[in-house]
């Protein structure tokens, strides 16, 4: 049951990310500008760089007796049995797609933060037509 949501997890994270990737190109070429394109690559090459780290790389002690490799999905685990640890690793398509999961989730995370900020601007500006609007009334 867990693999099978570790699979459907990463299955999504990855529509997500390239959902993100695909709006954020679009908002930039539509903006016309070289500079929202060139932030665009740099983000996301920082959070391709930061998903290896933390999403492969990183190693954390969930329990005594469990270590965990790879977030957010787990992408290995070590449980220590009768003095030795045991590992219990991603295999097969599912492994590559969890491990490509946690490297592109980060892209999410720009996502909604960039997201975030057009709607909070956009909001400002309404808010901004609103106010004017009713005060030469």
């Amino acid at each position: 049951m867990i693999k099978v949501v570790a699979g459907l997890t990463a299955i999504a994270i990855l529509v997500l990310s390239g959902t993100v990737v695909y709006t954020l190109a679009r908002c930039a070429r539509a903006t016309d500008q070289k500079l929202s394109l060139l932030l665009l690559v740099v983000g996301l090459i920082v959070c391709v760089t930061l998903g290896t780290a933390f999403g492969v790389l990183a190693r954390y002690q969930l329990a005594d007796h469990v270590r965990v490799q790879g977030f957010p999905i787990p992408l290995v685990i070590w449980v220590r049995e009768n003095g030795r640890w045991t590992d219990f690793v991603q295999y097969g398509i599912k492994g590559y797609l969890c491990i490509a999961a946690n490297v592109m989730f980060p892209v999410i995370v720009l996502g909604g933060i960039v997201h975030g900020c057009r709607w909070i601007k956009g909001r400002r500006i309404r808010n901004a037509r609103g106010s004017s609007q009713s005060g030469q009334g």
